[in-house]
């Protein structure tokens, strides 16, 4: 696992908050296929410290928008979780890097979550965005 943090000026009063795992699909095995995908899926759907439904809410209240400010990537090598936050307060700074450290290591698998989830994934996979994005990501080496 891998962050950074790092003072911007541009654009003056936010910032960008990156959560990156040295790990995707290239660990998976056969059976596991699909799993850091998934896995990457749900950490948006509840912690154990965020109930389920609650942590969309609370990136809302922070003025976040679900999907443009907030998102995730999984590649062959790496999971990313990503955040960018419209100002850069303590209550931002401190609810958000709470948010993290939950997708990090505190994520609860709920069954209807998982089901809800497996939809998405699967209608991602059968849209081919993962084997393009894995096709067509540039030869990089690890930071």
């Amino acid at each position: 696992m891998r962050y950074a943090i790092r003072k911007q000026s541009i654009p003056a009063g936010q910032a960008a908050l990156r959560l990156r795992f040295d790990a995707g699909s290239l660990q998976e095995t056969d059976a596991q296929a699909g799993l850091a995908h998934f896995l990457e899926h749900m950490a948006f759907n509840g912690s154990k410290n965020v109930p389920e439904g609650d942590m969309v809410k609370i990136l809302e209240r922070l003025g976040l928008a679900f999907g443009a400010d907030t998102n995730a990537s999984t590649d062959l090598d790496e999971t990313v979780y990503k955040l960018d936050l419209p100002r850069t307060d303590a209550e931002t700074l401190d609810t958000s890097l709470m948010l993290l450290r939950e997708a990090a290591g505190n994520l609860t698998i709920d069954q209807a979550a998982v089901d809800r989830e497996r939809g998405v994934v699967l209608s991602e996979e059968r849209a081919g965005t993962i084997r393009r994005r894995a096709s067509t990501a540039p030869a990089r080496p690890s930071c």
